[in-house]
């Protein structure tokens, strides 16, 4: 068999019409070596099973045995997987793009293993091809995975059809593989993300929501931090190692607000620990990251769940009579006290609920 053929590409000078050889050549079932932001990895058609076969053999697997498939965008994960988990959000929030795979329930039964690699030539590789692209590691069985278009044609040669060169990746190790569940998550192989980044990358996400978000949410997330952190004792910037992550939002919020002077005035007189707080407004991606969503009235209840139906189970009225938190905004610093009566009084009501 030839040599491969190799298509150089510089991620510093992009180009990405470079890449529409290889991506051709994938569609057609040929198999290419391409680059990732750990390690080259061996990409095929997964819809093609000649290709998966010359695949599995290449690199030494099983055909029975599931292979990572590449997203070009994390939103291309509901084309393959049944269910997507609070905490497969959260990590893809955090982690996405990078050195994550992440084991889900497959559409169909079974599951399916996913990857959103943060390199532009693979990302624009995928996109250009059209199929989905099924891509091990590099390596030999119980080898190292080759961190070089150089190292891949000394271990797999004329067994590809191409090799995409961008230059040296991080090598070294691959990514780190978590199978994630409605029931939590187990670590399957550990590798450029650590146990620590891990666990700080699953805490419990729980989301405030009010209008603007710069009064009545991020008063309300600031008074569960600190009920989170004296109930846990310790102090609040440990939430997150700790297990929770509490933000807070706005339905028609814009980026960059600050939190209002009166609500950072009765935050403090309530001993609560200052926080850079700037406003975001409520996205679909944060919704679905969130364990759980307290909204203050009925009208941001439906809006954010027309926002994210696929969360409404999640959303419920921060007051627990149901009564609407009324907005303070504009007010007195004597009405920021009642709001921020009302929102201490409910968010320790709270605490059993978002502590399992």
């Amino acid at each position: 068999m030839p040599d491969p053929a190799i298509v150089k590409v510089s991620l510093e000078k992009f180009d990405p019409s470079l890449l529409d050889r290889p991506a051709a050549w994938l569609a057609e079932g040929k198999l290419v070596a391409i680059p990732t932001d750990t390690v080259y990895a061996l990409a095929a058609n997964a819809d093609n099973p000649a290709a998966m076969s010359r695949l599995c053999a290449l690199c030494g697997r099983s055909v029975e045995e599931p292979l990572t498939l590449l997203v070009a965008d994390s939103a291309d994960v509901h084309r393959f997987a049944q269910v997507v988990p609070p905490v497969a959000h959260r990590l893809m929030g955090r982690f996405w793009p990078g050195p994550l795979t992440l084991i889900l329930p497959r559409k169909g039964g079974g599951s399916v293993s996913l990857r959103h690699p943060a390199n532009k030539a693979t990302l624009e590789l995928i996109q250009r091809s059209g199929v989905p692209v099924a891509a091990p590691s590099a390596a030999l069985p119980k080898g190292t995975p080759a961190g070089s278009a150089e190292e891949v044609a000394r271990l797999f040669g004329s067994g590809l059809d191409a090799i995409v060169d961008a230059g040296l990746t991080q090598g070294g190790k691959p990514s780190t593989v978590v199978r994630c569940s409605k029931s939590g998550f187990s670590v399957v192989r550990l590798g450029a993300l650590g146990a620590e980044a891990l666990a700080e990358g699953t805490a419990r996400l729980i989301l405030f929501v009010c209008l603007g978000n710069t009064c009545r949410s991020p008063m309300a997330a600031s008074l569960m931090k600190k009920a989170l952190a004296e109930h846990l004792g310790v102090p609040v910037a440990m939430l997150v190692k700790n297990g929770y992550d509490v933000k807070s939002a706005g339905t028609s919020a814009v980026v960059g607000d600050p939190m209002s002077d009166h609500a950072k005035a009765v935050l403090r007189e309530l001993g609560c620990e200052p926080i850079q707080h700037v406003s975001q407004p409520t996205t679909a991606r944060l919704m679905r990251a969130a364990d759980h969503v307290f909204v203050m009235n009925e009208s941001q209840r439906n809006s954010t769940i027309a926002l994210c139906p696929d969360a409404a189970n999640r959303v419920e009225l921060l007051d627990r009579e149901g009564k609407a938190v009324e907005d303070p905004f504009g007010g007195s610093l004597d009405a920021y006290r009642r709001t921020a009566g009302i929102l201490s009084k409910n968010v320790n009501q709270l605490l059993k609920k978002v502590m399992p």
